[in-house]
């Protein structure tokens, strides 16, 4: 498995909700990555011997051991938080830039009276002509 295969499956893991363990293990002829997701590996099959060394990194986070010459790295990784703004006002705008410094996938969602510059950060912004619902409706006379 090439790198960029490798990294694609981490995104798609990190939007999802379940934490995985990323593995490293080098031995004299190479190196290769795997991940594990629920007690499974996802890329390849990993012997038994290292599998309590992702046990380990679940328990406290980072784990390495070294077997019959071969180094075993383990890491846990939670998945990035997400948010969905809805809105345009200044609130909205500081929650947006606030989520997105902190290194959260933000998806804003507006009514229109702004651009996409003015939600910088949003990694996704979405403008909407008419409510989305008539609840949103109820709510904007409210």
């Amino acid at each position: 498995m090439s790198s960029c295969e490798f990294f694609r499956v981490l995104e798609r893991l990190s939007l999802g909700e379940k934490p995985f363990v990323v593995v490293s293990v080098t031995t004299n002829s190479g190196h290769f990555r795997d991940v594990v997701v629920d007690g499974r590996p996802l890329l390849s099959k990993l012997s038994g011997e290292i599998m309590p060394v992702v046990e380990e990194a679940l328990r406290s986070g980072r784990a390495s051991k070294v077997i019959r010459d071969v180094q075993v790295e383990a890491e846990l990784v939670y998945p990035r938080p997400s948010i969905v703004v809805v809105g345009s006002g200044m609130v909205a705008k500081a929650l947006v830039k606030l989520a997105s410094a902190m290194g959260w996938f933000v998806a804003a969602v507006g009514n229109g009276d702004l651009d996409e510059q003015e939600m910088q950060g949003a990694s996704s912004y979405q403008t909407v002509s008419r409510p989305l619902s008539p609840w949103c409706q109820l709510i904007r006379l409210w």
